[in-house]
């Protein structure tokens, strides 16, 4: 190699190994190999106690900042990395994450162990929220299994482990600054996507986008509970339900941060996908509610899956019919509050409430945040319309929160699933079966819109199908086998998607 390519490398490579090396110091060693359940209770003591023990003057804010930093730093050498080899910036931030979390997780790294299961740390956090309780008594009641000391919970007593251990407190905070961080920057990255477009051209393709989004959730819900039900015909008919219900998901941030790389958000075929994700996440979210009300009530709850609807339904009218004057007559007073920064503060300011009231009714916070950016126009705040100046404020932000969502979702990917043959053979059909039933949806989307961008575009499954798989893990409905087997298809679907979708949009550049 080059000793000028060598220069730019090393310092990269330092200051990685400097910041990994800091933050293993920085949490210190777990528990032991196996959770006691008498030991839990004195172990959550522990951690209790662990909230003022460490951390200095700052408490657990300084290794925040610490792994702030570490994550800015995959970031920028993932980015690095892609951009040597002309890739897209979001698979480098993807593939470092991966590699940098499979690495700290297989030497024992509590951290890294941390956000290998952070889908199953998560529950944990909310139980605390909800219910206000100890982190000790918050994982007893997550993982009863454990505490009642049943075998086969190898996961679950990990977590325990890490969550009531001597360092549980100080890696819970760290875990949700860095989840609060990741999630902060898809809403930021959506936001800022919604900038580059408006009502009036969403509009413009809304029947286009309907069709897409039809298609992407009808074709791969039937293809996939077929296909799984011809892979393992004796489990419920409700683990298929489920299976197809995780096969239909579409992760938009990801397209959405390739088309941005790519400076292709102003395209057709990209307003066709944006326009068909949020349809796709309403109709995504109405077959979860009703495979997981089947699965655990054995009837649809039809009153339940109704109401979804309609509050989906009235959010969408509520942001066509009046959301922009709205945000119109909103500027004004902003413009008298703090006509220099207020430009900057109420986006924001809106974009999370957006965000908050389409978690309220069901919806992805990301689809308000989507909606929010849709909303504001550059005029609205004494700019020329068009001249983009909102877009350039809101770049940097942007650019230094989304890549820790993607680090962090690499992070999770656990590459062990990949070592079992027999998970490798049904993903592998599992995949072919995902891929085909949103490549068809390319052709519905009408003539203006590339059908190959936009069939690959609605490719990625991402943190949705994650969560989806997750859910149906937690729930008991899907088996370790179809479970890792979903996981390997989210995975390689999401990676797979960046240099498809940039072979496809120069293969149509002018």
């Amino acid at each position: 190699m080059p000793r000028e390519r060598w220069s730019r490398i090393l310092p990269a490579l330092l200051l990685l190994l400097l910041a990994v090396t800091a933050l293993a110091a920085s949490i210190p060693a777990g528990a032991p190999a196996a959770a006691d359940p008498a030991a839990v209770q004195q172990a959550g003591a522990a951690a209790e106690g662990a909230r003022d023990a460490g951390g200095g003057h700052g408490g657990p804010f300084g290794e925040i900042l610490l792994e702030l930093a570490v994550v800015l730093s995959l970031a920028m050498l993932g980015r690095f990395a892609a951009a040597r080899f002309n890739q897209a910036k979001v698979l480098g931030e993807l593939l470092v994450g991966v590699a940098v979390g499979n690495l700290g997780y297989h030497l024992g790294v509590p951290i890294f162990e941390m956000l290998m299961h952070f889908g199953d740390v998560q529950p944990v956090f909310d139980e605390v929220w909800t219910s206000g309780s100890s982190v000790a008594d918050a994982a007893r009641r997550v993982f009863p299994e454990v505490a009642a000391g049943s075998d086969g919970a190898g996961t679950a007593n990990r977590v325990v482990e890490l969550v009531t251990g001597p360092s549980g407190v100080p890696l819970l905070y760290m875990g949700l600054g860095i989840w609060l961080f990741s999630k902060l920057g898809v809403i930021l990255l959506l936001f800022t996507v919604g900038l580059h477009n408006n009502i009036g051209e969403i509009l413009s393709v809304g029947g286009s986008a309907s069709r897409v989004a039809v298609v992407g959730v009808v074709v791969p819900t039937a293809l996939g509970y077929f296909t799984s039900h011809a892979l393992q015909p004796e489990v419920a008919w409700t683990t298929h339900l489920f299976v197809a219900a995780a096969l239909c998901a579409t992760s938009v941030g990801i397209t959405a941060r390739v088309f941005m790389d790519l400076g292709a958000l102003e395209t057709p075929s990209s307003r066709v996908i944006l326009g068909a994700a949020v349809i796709d996440d309403v109709l995504g979210l109405l077959l979860l509610a009703v495979a997981l009300n089947v699965a655990t009530t054995g009837h649809v709850d039809v009153e339940h899956v109704l109401t979804l609807c309609g509050l989906a339904a009235v959010f969408l009218a509520v942001v066509v019919v009046v959301g922009e004057r709205y945000v119109e007559w909103s500027a004004k007073i902003v413009e008298r509050l703090d006509p220099h920064q207020g430009k900057i503060l109420f986006p924001i300011a809106f974009a999370c409430t957006c965000g908050w009231v389409a978690g309220l009714i069901g919806l992805d916070p990301i689809v308000g945040a989507f909606a929010a950016g849709v909303l504001i126009r550059d005029r609205q705040f004494g700019s020329p319309e068009g001249s983009r100046a909102l877009e350039r404020l809101f770049e940097p932000v942007e650019a230094l929160f989304a890549p820790m969502f993607f680090v962090l979702m690499g992070a999770q990917v656990n590459l062990a699933v990949f070592s079992d043959t027999a998970v490798l053979g049904m993903a592998g059909v599992l995949l072919a079966v995902a891929i085909v039933g949103k490549l068809v949806t390319g052709w519905v989307a009408g003539r203006k819109a590339d059908p190959w961008t936009v069939g690959i575009g609605m490719v990625p499954r991402g943190e949705v199908g994650l969560v989806f798989a997750a859910m149906g893990r937690a729930g008991g409905i899907l088996g370790e086998d179809l479970f890792s087997a979903l996981v390997v298809v989210i995975v390689l679907s999401t990676l797979l998607t960046p240099p498809a979708l940039r072979w496809s949009v120069a293969r149509i550049a002018p």
